[in-house]
This record gives structure tokens, sequence and C-alpha cells, in this order.
């Protein structure tokens, strides 16, 4: 620079450095220029001489005001000031921010109702690395950016965690006061690169929205089975698991299902699920909270698998059954035994018909030749011829007399079949036919 005085010597020059401008208030780093370092009124001095100052460690694009001032011995002249920006991308360009797959609004939801440390899900979360490259290739730092026009977001950069994997969460569950009041809008992020070019983002709306656990029964008045399942609806925290259970906490799981991102669910309990009891209490539990009424008392959710006709006629269909099974096993066993004992009967039959023949003893008869002058038997008024064979048949034992019964009324029925013989009833045997011609001889 150039300093002249028209009156006497500059015997100093001092050179104050504000970042940002004097306006900040902060405090400035002075350079000091003697009377020696002045040559016929010029005077020459660098930016990297000052306590190691290196412009391109400075923070890019980053503003600072230069004010200048000549000291005679007696007074100071007055200030010359100027605004210089800090630039160091010779030779490199900025980071690029692609808005392809931003959202321009992110819900999250909270469960007011929870005191547990996911109350609100995974909050809100952005993968920046997604959305900024560097063009050399280099890391990339990133940030939330303050606006200077506004001051809404100035304590945004507290709400954010950004891992050194460029992930940034808002999750708002440590935030005290009413829920609604934990939304973020205009939020914008920063990218920069090693030589501190840097790009912003497009601003995102974060909405929070309470949300509480509840469940509804559709089809509350039908009969559960199989073919008509128990229908039931509801709310809660999106992702969230929702189970329901036998008669409390602790009971039998009977099905579950998740929370939809809208923080909407749905779940179909059949009759299959439910054993065969007349009637169970379901209960409904998310994130080990069970779903209470206004009373505050648990839920419980009274499913009918049958009505009261339904089972008194289930009790008549089975008494019907039982006794068509004793009838079925009674006339079984009566057909099985008539079976047996008609079996046996038959083969001893068929046995004596194979041995004795009922008519042998007849057909060996032969038809005697009566002499007119043979002597005759009379007994009672009865008479007739007795034969050899009548005696030798008189003579068979009783048993045998008893065996040819049942074929005595079959011969008598055929005396045709045996001329010159009679039957006699009263004595129960054959005898000699008086009135017998034989024409053969």
């Amino acid at each position: 620079g150039y300093v002249w005085d028209y009156d006497g010597l500059i015997t100093r020059v001092d050179i104050s450095i504000y970042k940002g401008g004097r306006n900040l208030g902060g405090t400035p780093t002075t350079i000091t220029i003697n009377q020696d370092q002045i040559i016929e009124g010029e005077f020459n001095t660098s930016w990297n001489s000052v306590t190691g100052w290196r412009t391109n460690n400075l923070p890019n694009l980053q503003q600072y005001e230069i004010v200048v001032r000549s000291f005679d011995g007696e007074s100071y002249s007055d200030e010359e000031s100027r605004f210089v920006t800090i630039d160091n991308s010779v030779d490199n360009d900025p980071p690029d921010f692609n808005p392809d797959g931003w959202a321009n609004t992110v819900t999250v939801y909270c469960d007011e109702n929870s005191d547990s440390a996911t109350k609100c899900g995974d909050g809100a979360t952005f993968n920046l690395n997604e959305y900024f490259t560097d063009p050399e290739g280099g890391l990339l730092r990133f940030g939330v950016f303050n606006d200077p026009n506004t001051f809404e977001d100035d304590l945004y950069y507290d709400y954010f965690t950004i891992s050194s994997e460029g992930i940034a969460t808002y999750n708002p569950r440590f935030r005290s006061g009413d829920v609604d009041s934990w939304s973020l809008y205009q939020v914008k992020f920063i990218a920069e690169d090693q030589a501190d070019l840097f790009d912003i983002s497009r601003p995102v709306n974060i909405v929070v929205k309470p949300v509480s656990f509840d469940v509804l029964r559709t089809n509350l008045d039908d009969i559960v089975s199989d073919s008509n399942p128990a229908i039931f609806t509801g709310s809660g925290l999106p992702n969230s698991l929702v189970k329901a259970r036998l008669d409390s906490q602790k009971g039998q799981l009977v099905n579950s299902t998740r929370v939809m991102e809208d923080g909407t669910w749905e779940m179909q309990i059949s009759a299959s699920q439910l054993g065969s009891a007349d009637y169970r209490e379901i209960v409904f539990e998310m994130d080990g909270q069970i779903f209470a009424g206004e009373s505050g008392e648990d839920t419980l959710f009274k499913l009918d698998l049958k009505t009261e006709e339904e089972s008194s006629k289930l009790w008549l269909y089975i008494l019907i059954g039982i006794v068509v099974v004793v009838i079925l096993v009674a006339v079984g066993m009566f057909f099985f035994t008539f079976e047996e004992f008609d079996e046996d009967e038959l083969f001893e039959d068929a046995q004596v018909q194979q041995t004795t023949d009922p008519y042998a003893w007849a057909k060996a008869k032969e038809v005697p030749n009566i002499p007119a002058n043979q002597p005759q038997q009379t007994t009672g008024q009865t008479t007739f011829w007795e034969s050899p064979a009548q005696q030798q048949t008189q003579q068979q034992p009783v048993q045998q007399q008893v065996q040819q019964q049942p074929v005595q009324q079959q011969v008598q029925q055929t005396t045709s079949q045996h001329p010159g013989w009679i039957w006699d009833a009263e004595r129960n045997q054959w005898v000699p036919d008086p009135n017998y011609v034989n024409n053969g001889q």
C-alpha cells in the first residue's frame, strides 16, 4: 500500500483483519508495519506471514474485513476498509447436490403414551452421501446449514446427529413440550470439500405427528368362524409389531401384524386360531403396552365362536352319533355270531350227507315174493307182513332212527319210488303193501 504525511513522517501502519466484519464484534488479527519497512511511502506484507496464517487453510468463501490506518507519532489517520472473500477454488470444483429422490416433507410419528426410547421409531434420517458428490472424489464434511436470512433455523444443528458415514438423524424423543411443537421446517444441509467449497441442499420439512395405540373391531356382532374371521383395525407406531394374545399380556400368542408406514394396521382372527371353546377373550399389545379403554384397564375383546342354538344342536348331533355307533356295533356283532353258527351247522350237515345216505337202506331192499300161503302176524287190528329187513330195521339203535327222522317225511312223500311197500304211521316204519300186484312177475 501507499501512505504519506504532508507535515511529517509516517512511523507505523496498523492492519487489522476482522473475520466476517467489525460489526460482528470479533477480536481482529493485527499486522504492524514499522517505519523501516516503509520506503518512500510504500509498504508491502503478506497475509501468510501473520502468525502462520495461510489463506488456503482458511474456510473457503469466508468473508473478511481489512482495516488500515497510519500513525505519524502524534495521531492516526482516517481508516481505510476493504472486504475480501477467501476463494480456494483454484483447479477445484465445489460439491454437487442432486435433488433426485429428495423429499419435500418427511413425517415422523411419536407414540404420545409411551416412555420408550423408541417412542418415535427411527425418527427422520437422511443419507447425505446419496445426494451430495465431490467432483474430485474426495471426502465431504456435512452439517446443518444456518441460513443468515432467518432465525428459525438457528438451533437446528443441535437437534441433529450426523455420523461419519454422512447419515443425518433427527429423533425428537428427548424433546419436551407438546409433540406438535417438535416439527422442523425449511431444514437445509451443507456439504464441504477439502478446499472448503460447499453446496447446500434443497429445504425439507420434518413434520412430527402424535399417535396412540388404538384397536377397533369392525364386524362386532358376527360369530367367529374360519369363513368369517374377526376383523380388527387400529393405529400405532409405524413398523411396530401388534400382537393378539389370549386373556392377558402373558397369554398365548394368537396372531400378529406390523403397523404400516401411515400408522395404520389390520388383523384377522379365525375360529381355528382360538380352539374349541364357545368364546375366547383377546388382548392387544404393541411395544409392551396393552390397549386400554377410557377406564385405563386392559381391554378384553370377547369373540363368540358359536351361538346357544348352535351349541344345543351340537350336543344333539353328538348324542345321535353315539346312538348310531352303538346300533351299528350291535348289528355287527349279531351278524358275526349268526354267520359263525350257520357256517358250523352247514359244515356238520355236509359231513353227514357225505358219510350217510338216508335212503341207502331203502335202496338196498329187494321186493320179496310173497307166497299166498305164508303165515301172517296179527298185532291189534293191523295185519302186515314182516320181512327180515324189517326185523333188522327194528333192531337198529334209537340214535340211528333219530338221525333218519328228518328225512322220513320225504320218504313218505315218495312211496311211488318203492313199489310194494307202504308207510305205517303208527309204527313209524315201512310195511309191505297188501294191495300191491307185481305185474312184472
